[in-house]
């Protein structure tokens, strides 16, 4: 007896062109259209056992039925070379034929949504269906290795592999660089002006930074922030709804009566 989950996998096999090649790849089509099927209402036994993984959302269901389809001979499993890797090669057997096309004969409803999701991925990589998969199940990514990768790929719309050197684009024209350089040169020297401005502020007696730490219920002193003054200066803003422009460092001075 042949469960659902099974002729699901036999049927993603059968309208892929009857070879699916690389883990990755049987595992990826087999969410989209477990999704999809869920998504849709079907009535049918989908895979369901989706976890974030390392390399996004995996199912052991899809290992468990992928490997009793070969021990009872209804796809055959090999390897090709990719690169410089070796992918595995799952591929319909002549036995499996014809008991997949009575599913799908009799399960016009599975059979609409196996082909939509086989059509759409035929012709694409399997670097850019794993890119699809984060971007549409973004839970299931947050334990994955290659992450960083894949985002790159999203912002970029072309897989960037490890094999390959990564294409910044075209180079800026001097007047771009130029600007580019200025804003950096001022950021610095505003970053400068506010350390100095904080070197020159009187700092607490030593023994009552203690105490208030002792009461806030630290253990021990912490550092002192030059640039806290000034994040300050956005926290007022926002929590009191002010429009205008107004020096932080006034402020603080005249909450402490200073000069």
């Amino acid at each position: 007896m042949i469960n659902d989950r099974a002729l699901l996998l036999l049927a993603l096999l059968y309208l892929s062109g009857r070879t699916i090649i690389g883990t990755k790849r049987l595992q990826k089509l087999a969410l989209f259209a477990s999704k999809e099927l869920q998504r849709a209402r079907v009535p049918v036994t989908y895979f369901d056992d989706w976890k974030a993984d390392k390399y996004g959302g995996l199912s052991v269901l899809v290992y468990e039925t992928k490997d009793e389809l070969a021990a009872k001979g209804l796809i055959s499993e090999g390897k090709s070379k990719i690169g410089q890797f070796d992918a595995n090669v799952y591929s319909l057997t002549d036995k499996a034929i014809p008991v997949v096309q009575s599913f799908l004969d009799t399960r016009r409803d599975v059979e609409k949504v196996m082909r939509n999701v086989s059509e759409s991925y035929k012709r694409i990589l399997t670097e850019q269906i794993v890119a699809d998969s984060y971007q549409q199940f973004p839970e299931l990514s947050i334990h994955s290795k290659i992450k960083p990768e894949v985002n790159r790929s999203l912002l970029k719309k072309t897989f960037l592999s490890s094999d390959y050197e990564e294409d910044i684009g075209p180079m800026p024209s001097a007047s771009s660089q130029r600007k580019k350089d200025s804003a950096r040169s001022a950021a610095e020297e505003a970053r400068l002006a506010r350390l100095q401005e904080f070197q020159k502020q009187p700092l607490p007696d030593i023994e009552a930074r203690k105490r208030m730490a002792s009461l806030a219920g630290l253990t021990k002193l912490p550092d002192l922030d030059p640039f806290a003054i000034y994040r300050l200066s956005g926290i007022v803003k926002k929590e009191l709804d002010v429009v205008e422009e107004y020096d932080a460092v006034d402020l603080v001075r005249s909450v402490r009566g200073q000069d």
